[in-house]
């Protein structure tokens, strides 16, 4: 969850000419389908990217004895790569996780959104900023349609 003051501090990197890459993990207990849509709408409003990948309650953390009863695959070590919904949430398939952040990863990296977030970041971090930006987001959206192609349910 990020608040008003971290949008602002976002806004203020950006204003510098420095591109913004928010690391987030969803896939918690309490976090809908409706969560993908609401990280897309984030990163649109602020023009910023992000590098979503699902939480993984490693053995041995607090959240994994939280949430002792409700983690799926439990010594399939495969599916703890970020990839994978390891949590079971009642009403919801693991599944439509899965799919849901597979579809913010197509639609966060399509080409007109990548280019809108490159021509928002201030000219004070030309050209290196914007470079090395795309550089970043065109290999992230090309690994994200080959894990996608390879994916197996």
């Amino acid at each position: 969850k990020i608040g008003k003051d971290s949008e602002e501090a976002i806004k203020m990197i950006r204003d510098k000419g420095i591109d913004v890459v928010i690391f987030l993990m969803l896939g918690g207990i309490r976090d809908g389908v409706d969560s993908y849509k609401k990280v897309l709408d984030f990163c649109d409003r602020l023009d910023v990217s992000a590098h979503p990948v699902m939480l993984v309650p490693y053995p041995g953390t607090e959240i994994r004895s939280e949430w002792a009863g409700h983690i799926t695959h439990e010594f399939d070590w495969d599916m703890y790569d970020g990839m994978h919904m390891l949590v079971k949430q009642s009403g919801i398939d693991t599944k439509e996780h899965n799919l849901a952040l597979m579809k913010l990863w197509v639609e966060l990296f399509t080409l007109p959104r990548i280019t809108k977030r490159l021509v928002k970041i201030s000219l004070k971090g030309f050209p290196s900023a914007h470079m090395a930006s795309a550089m970043f987001q065109l290999a992230i959206r090309s690994a994200f349609k080959q894990y996608i192609k390879d994916y197996k349910p």
